[in-house]
Protein backbone atom coordinates (compact mmCIF):
# COMPACT_ATOMS: atom_id res chain seq x y z
CA UNK A 1 0.00 0.00 0.00
CA UNK A 2 1.37 3.50 -1.06
CA UNK A 3 1.45 6.09 1.26
CA UNK A 4 -0.62 9.32 1.78
CA UNK A 5 0.60 11.67 -0.62
CA UNK A 6 1.26 15.21 1.47
CA UNK A 7 -1.72 17.02 -0.34
CA UNK A 8 -3.96 14.35 0.51
CA UNK A 9 -2.87 14.21 3.64
CA UNK A 10 -3.35 18.29 4.01
CA UNK A 11 -7.20 17.64 2.77
CA UNK A 12 -7.85 14.26 4.76
CA UNK A 13 -6.86 16.31 7.85
CA UNK A 14 -8.59 19.54 7.06
CA UNK A 15 -11.94 17.10 6.30
CA UNK A 16 -11.71 15.59 9.01
CA UNK A 17 -11.09 18.57 11.20
CA UNK A 18 -14.40 20.26 9.46
CA UNK A 19 -16.31 17.38 10.59
CA UNK A 20 -14.90 17.56 13.97
CA UNK A 21 -15.42 20.97 14.65
CA UNK A 22 -19.17 20.58 13.48
CA UNK A 23 -20.23 17.37 15.31
CA UNK A 24 -18.41 19.00 18.71
CA UNK A 25 -20.47 21.83 17.91
CA UNK A 26 -23.63 20.22 18.85
CA UNK A 27 -22.36 19.91 22.42
CA UNK A 28 -24.27 20.98 24.98
CA UNK A 29 -26.84 21.81 23.14
CA UNK A 30 -30.32 21.69 25.10
CA UNK A 31 -32.63 19.94 23.38
CA UNK A 32 -36.10 19.90 25.32
CA UNK A 33 -37.84 17.00 23.48
CA UNK A 34 -35.93 13.42 24.84
CA UNK A 35 -36.87 11.71 21.57
CA UNK A 36 -34.61 14.65 19.66
CA UNK A 37 -32.19 14.28 22.04
CA UNK A 38 -31.31 10.81 21.71
CA UNK A 39 -31.29 11.04 18.28
CA UNK A 40 -28.72 13.77 18.44
CA UNK A 41 -26.38 12.09 20.47
CA UNK A 42 -26.70 8.94 18.14
CA UNK A 43 -26.24 11.29 15.03
CA UNK A 44 -23.07 12.30 17.30
CA UNK A 45 -21.55 9.67 18.26
CA UNK A 46 -21.19 8.04 14.58
CA UNK A 47 -19.92 11.09 13.28
CA UNK A 48 -17.42 10.62 16.66
CA UNK A 49 -16.73 7.02 15.61
CA UNK A 50 -16.37 8.16 11.75
CA UNK A 51 -13.59 10.59 12.40
CA UNK A 52 -11.96 8.18 15.14
CA UNK A 53 -11.61 5.41 12.55
CA UNK A 54 -10.46 8.11 9.80
CA UNK A 55 -7.61 9.15 12.15
CA UNK A 56 -6.64 5.52 12.86
CA UNK A 57 -6.43 5.69 9.36
CA UNK A 58 -4.34 8.18 8.89
CA UNK A 59 -1.65 7.49 11.82
CA UNK A 60 -1.54 3.79 10.22
CA UNK A 61 -0.94 4.97 6.65
CA UNK A 62 2.20 7.07 8.08
CA UNK A 63 3.96 3.24 8.58
CA UNK A 64 6.52 2.46 10.71
CA UNK A 65 9.98 0.77 10.97
CA UNK A 66 10.08 -3.07 12.37
CA UNK A 67 13.23 -2.98 14.44
CA UNK A 68 11.83 -5.69 17.11
CA UNK A 69 13.34 -8.84 14.66
CA UNK A 70 16.70 -9.47 15.08
CA UNK A 71 17.24 -11.99 12.40
CA UNK A 72 16.05 -9.27 10.02
CA UNK A 73 17.49 -5.62 9.05
CA UNK A 74 14.53 -2.79 10.15
CA UNK A 75 11.68 -2.87 7.97
CA UNK A 76 9.63 -0.07 6.89
CA UNK A 77 5.76 -1.25 7.41
CA UNK A 78 2.39 -0.22 6.52
CA UNK A 79 -0.29 -2.32 8.33
CA UNK A 80 -2.92 -2.52 5.27
CA UNK A 81 -4.73 -5.10 7.16
CA UNK A 82 -5.95 -2.52 9.93
CA UNK A 83 -6.21 0.42 7.58
CA UNK A 84 -8.96 -1.96 5.86
CA UNK A 85 -10.74 -3.04 8.56
CA UNK A 86 -10.71 0.38 9.80
CA UNK A 87 -11.93 1.66 6.43
CA UNK A 88 -14.37 -0.64 6.34
CA UNK A 89 -15.70 0.33 10.07
CA UNK A 90 -15.19 3.67 8.81
CA UNK A 91 -17.46 3.35 5.72
CA UNK A 92 -20.28 1.52 7.64
CA UNK A 93 -20.94 4.32 10.34
CA UNK A 94 -20.99 6.89 7.27
CA UNK A 95 -23.23 4.79 5.34
CA UNK A 96 -25.65 4.39 8.93
CA UNK A 97 -25.66 8.18 9.12
CA UNK A 98 -26.41 8.78 5.70
CA UNK A 99 -29.23 6.42 5.65
CA UNK A 100 -30.83 6.87 8.91
CA UNK A 101 -30.07 10.97 9.55
CA UNK A 102 -29.87 12.19 6.14
CA UNK A 103 -31.42 10.37 2.97
CA UNK A 104 -34.50 10.44 4.75
CA UNK A 105 -37.00 13.13 2.62
CA UNK A 106 -40.07 13.21 4.88
CA UNK A 107 -40.87 13.41 8.52
CA UNK A 108 -41.93 9.90 8.69
CA UNK A 109 -39.31 8.13 6.78
CA UNK A 110 -37.23 9.79 9.35
CA UNK A 111 -39.10 8.32 11.74
CA UNK A 112 -38.64 4.95 10.27
CA UNK A 113 -35.83 4.78 9.32
CA UNK A 114 -34.70 5.61 12.87
CA UNK A 115 -37.13 3.24 14.54
CA UNK A 116 -35.43 0.49 12.19
CA UNK A 117 -31.81 1.71 13.15
CA UNK A 118 -32.74 1.39 16.85
CA UNK A 119 -35.18 -1.74 16.87
CA UNK A 120 -32.39 -3.21 15.18
CA UNK A 121 -29.66 -2.95 17.97
CA UNK A 122 -32.54 -3.60 20.68
CA UNK A 123 -33.56 -6.91 18.70
CA UNK A 124 -29.41 -7.84 18.78
CA UNK A 125 -29.19 -7.28 22.40
CA UNK A 126 -31.74 -8.96 23.43
CA UNK A 127 -30.58 -12.35 23.64
CA UNK A 128 -27.13 -11.37 25.48
CA UNK A 129 -26.85 -13.11 28.31
CA UNK A 130 -26.68 -11.65 31.47
CA UNK A 131 -26.30 -12.52 35.07
CA UNK A 132 -26.98 -9.36 37.35
CA UNK A 133 -30.34 -7.64 38.27
CA UNK A 134 -28.80 -4.84 36.79
CA UNK A 135 -29.01 -6.71 33.28
CA UNK A 136 -32.09 -8.56 33.96
CA UNK A 137 -34.05 -5.34 34.22
CA UNK A 138 -32.27 -3.55 31.06
CA UNK A 139 -32.99 -6.27 28.92
CA UNK A 140 -36.39 -6.36 30.18
CA UNK A 141 -36.82 -2.88 29.51
CA UNK A 142 -35.71 -3.25 26.11
CA UNK A 143 -37.60 -5.62 25.35
CA UNK A 144 -40.73 -3.28 26.22
CA UNK A 145 -38.85 -0.48 24.10
CA UNK A 146 -38.37 -2.96 21.58
CA UNK A 147 -42.19 -3.94 21.18
CA UNK A 148 -42.94 -0.51 21.49
CA UNK A 149 -40.74 0.15 18.36
CA UNK A 150 -42.26 -2.92 16.27
CA UNK A 151 -45.74 -1.49 17.22
CA UNK A 152 -44.82 1.82 15.19
CA UNK A 153 -43.06 0.49 12.54
CA UNK A 154 -46.04 -2.01 11.39
CA UNK A 155 -48.45 1.48 11.07
CA UNK A 156 -46.01 3.57 9.60
CA UNK A 157 -46.40 3.80 5.61
CA UNK A 158 -43.17 2.81 4.80
CA UNK A 159 -43.68 -1.10 5.72
CA UNK A 160 -47.04 -1.28 4.04
CA UNK A 161 -47.14 -2.54 0.15
CA UNK A 162 -50.24 -2.39 -1.82
CA UNK A 163 -51.61 -5.63 -2.82
CA UNK A 164 -52.99 -6.45 -6.19
CA UNK A 165 -54.26 -9.95 -5.58
CA UNK A 166 -54.54 -10.14 -1.59
CA UNK A 167 -55.39 -13.58 -2.11
CA UNK A 168 -52.10 -14.74 -3.34
CA UNK A 169 -49.93 -12.29 -1.08
CA UNK A 170 -47.61 -11.01 -3.78
CA UNK A 171 -46.38 -7.59 -4.60
CA UNK A 172 -46.56 -7.64 -8.47
CA UNK A 173 -44.60 -4.50 -8.52
CA UNK A 174 -42.03 -5.61 -6.22
CA UNK A 175 -42.47 -9.59 -6.64
CA UNK A 176 -41.50 -10.22 -2.53
CA UNK A 177 -44.42 -11.63 -0.31
CA UNK A 178 -45.95 -10.77 2.38
CA UNK A 179 -47.09 -12.32 5.36
CA UNK A 180 -51.10 -13.45 5.26
CA UNK A 181 -52.61 -12.55 8.43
Amino acid sequence: MAPIKADDRENYVMLLDLLAKANYSVEGLSISDTTERERLFIAHWLAHKFIGHALAVLNLSRGYKVEELPSFQPVNFTDSWSINVLTRAAMEAFLIFQYVFFAPTTTEEKEYRYWAYKAAGLAERKNFPTTTEEGKRTLYDESIELDALQNKYFVNHHTVSPIADSSSGVDPAHGWRLPIV
